[in-house]
């Protein structure tokens, strides 16, 4: 659940639509730079400021993300052509993309507080 406060009071449901839109948008433009159709991924850092992350930038970060063993597994992955390897090495990386973006997102609706208030 995102946990980020409403310092302008704005409505809750325009706040979740804000961070909704926020993390779909950061999923689909990681993902994007991952595969390489796009150079960039501008994230809001923890300071509110905007990171340009290329795509080494990335792994690096959703590595963070992973613990020892899920880290382990999407590395034996690109080893492996077991369906059943790679499928979980799939959604270990989708997890990761996911926990990126809602950073990004709560980021963003602070943001977006700090720009209103």
């Amino acid at each position: 659940m995102l946990t980020t406060t409403n310092p302008i009071g704005l409505d809750p449901e325009i706040l979740a639509d804000l961070r909704h839109e926020a993390r779909l948008e950061a999923s689909d433009q990681i993902q994007a730079v991952l595969e390489g159709r796009r150079e960039f991924f501008d994230f809001y850092d923890v300071a509110g400021q905007v990171a340009r992350l290329n795509r080494a930038d990335l792994t690096h970060r959703l590595e963070a993300i992973l613990t020892t063993d899920q880290r382990g597994a999407v590395f034996a992955a690109a080893l492996s052509q077991s369906p059943a390897v790679l499928a979980r090495a799939a959604m270990l990386m989708s997890q990761a993309v996911y926990g990126l973006a809602v950073q990004h997102a709560e980021r963003v609706v602070r943001n977006a507080g700090g720009r209103h208030g």
